[in-house]
């Protein structure tokens, strides 16, 4: 959306960017050994073939876990695992409870709308390991290389590593 003076705002939606009509985590917990699939449905002023792809990122870190498949026109779906979650951002003793996830859904013409789901993350199981001797795990970033194209649907592990 842009003000008289011809200044955007990025972060909000202008009137032609996608409806997001439903969206949705599988789950509401998330363990050791699970998985959660992250499903949008949305619609675009210029038509569904005007909607361009979905992406997954943690909205502390803005470290990307991933970009959604399209299951069909306008419906995006994406499925990560504990492991795949840990990867982009580690799961440690300190880390458990809620985790904010941003879906975001684009358009040819660069606009976009998101919204964010919230997941569980806890352990069930004490004993089991990733649930303890994991504190103080390092954050790993992920970096794009230019002119690499974000496919499929996890990346695990990301592909560089940068200690921080």
């Amino acid at each position: 959306m842009c003000n008289a003076s011809g200044q955007c705002d990025p972060d909000v939606p202008g009137i032609n960017a996608p409806n997001l009509i439903q969206h949705g985590a599988s789950v509401n917990q998330l363990n050791p050994g699970a998985s959660v699939t992250f499903s949008v449905l949305a619609t675009d002023p210029n038509g569904s073939a005007d909607l361009l792809g979905a992406l997954l990122t943690d909205v502390t870190t803005g470290n990307i876990y991933g970009v959604f498949d399209v299951d069909a026109p306008g419906t995006f779906g994406l499925m990560l695992s504990w492991d795949a979650i840990h990867a982009i951002v580690p799961i440690h003793e300190d880390s458990f409870g809620s985790r904010e996830f941003s879906i975001e859904v684009f358009d040819n013409e660069g606009n976009r709308a998101a919204v964010i789901e919230t997941v569980n993350i806890t352990c069930s199981d004490p004993a089991l390991t990733p649930c303890h001797k994991t504190k103080g795990a390092t954050t790993n970033r992920l970096q794009s290389i230019p002119g690499d194209i974000l496919s499929g649907t996890i990346l695990t592990p990301p592909p560089i590593y940068f200690p921080e």
